[in-house]
């Protein structure tokens, strides 16, 4: 029982990005803890019989609560108790392990191992987000490191002075919830044990703080999507800025594009993979729109600009074909040619 393995790390992946989601993964780990519970189940339930055979030879009798070998089951559930307070705490610290083994600081680059599962960052206006969100994945990683404690609740604590479990307690009626006394609140009530869940549950956090982390530094580029193009476009254009001036603008946002685009796709942290694809398309493709917004706002003040200059050279030649007749007149067809 104590050298079980109820946290088996997962096959390497296949191809490069071939990482499980946090479902997959979730789901990997249960299938092979509850296989493991399953066999030590079925070995614990043969040590009764064994006992049973014992005070056969002993005292004659196969009961399961000889008093002559109440100090021997005594001896047994003490050993069973132990064997299981090891399985949990192996479980956990087999849990530190795999997730160290993600994290750069703790692992050798040469035996740094792929993340665990990954998630998917995202624009959604207007905010950057992940899918799963964070708070689900803490929920599952809470709920795996809290399940290797539940691997001990299907283990039956027996009668006082015996070697058979005890049934299922009715406290006030048929209806309630029945009360059954394993070796669960024992196990859970070890200080060691709690120490190394609360090592575990720290290791998590400081991965979900730098997931987290990831996605607040995608504020500084939040200003392409929430600033309204149209409004600071318009006072931009007020100014009537020069052709230099939008150049300029035009230059700056599209090397913010270009700049997007070639910045990693994945990030990994730790044990979780940031998958950045739909992020990455989406912030480029606002800068790439105020690309566009920009090359409108300057083809609309050119269009007045020419329209402007049009009107003007239509008056010079409506000026310089005048016939003059009178000093005046021959004065203005003179300043249109001055």
């Amino acid at each position: 029982i104590a050298g079980a393995r109820t946290v088996v790390e997962p096959p390497p992946p296949k191809a490069e990005g071939d990482i499980m989601d946090l479902q997959e993964f979730y789901e990997f780990i249960e299938r092979n803890r509850l296989e493991a519970v399953e066999e030590l189940l079925h070995k614990y339930r043969t040590i009764a019989p064994l006992l049973g055979k014992i005070e056969e030879a002993v005292a004659g009798t196969n009961t399961g609560r000889s008093p002559q070998l109440k100090e021997y089951y005594y001896y047994w559930e003490k050993a069973i108790f132990g064997s299981l307070n090891k399985m949990v705490l192996n479980g956990m610290n087999c849990f530190i392990d795999m997730l160290h083994k993600r994290n750069q600081k703790k692992c050798l680059a040469s035996l740094l191992k792929p993340p665990l599962f990954k998630i998917q960052a995202m624009l959604s206006h207007p905010e950057v987000v992940v899918q799963p969100p964070m708070n689900e994945v803490t929920k599952f990683l809470s709920r795996l490191v809290r399940n290797l404690m539940e691997c001990t609740r299907p283990f039956v604590r027996w009668m006082d002075g015996t070697c058979l479990e005890t049934p299922e307690q009715h406290v006030n009626n048929e209806d309630d919830e029945p009360v059954v006394f394993t070796f669960y609140w024992d196990v859970a009530a070890n200080p060691a044990v709690i120490k190394t869940m609360l090592a575990l549950n720290h290791v998590i956090q400081k991965t979900i703080s730098g997931v987290n982390r990831f996605t607040e530094s995608w504020r500084k580029q939040q200003h392409l999507w929430k600033q309204d193009k149209n409004s600071v476009l318009d006072k931009f254009a007020a100014r009537l800025p020069s052709c230099s001036e939008f150049e300029e603008k035009l230059a700056r946002y599209k090397k913010m594009a270009n700049e997007i685009w070639d910045s990693p796709k994945d990030k990994d942290v730790d044990f979780v993979r940031i998958s950045s694809h739909s992020l990455v398309a989406s912030v480029r493709d606002e800068a790439l729109q105020w690309v566009y917004a920009i090359g409108k706002v300057m083809n609309d003040v050119d269009k007045v600009k020419l329209a402007s200059l049009k009107q003007q050279i239509a008056d010079y030649n409506q000026g310089l074909h005048a016939q003059p007749d009178t000093l005046e007149d021959l004065k203005a067809v003179l300043n249109v040619i001055t």
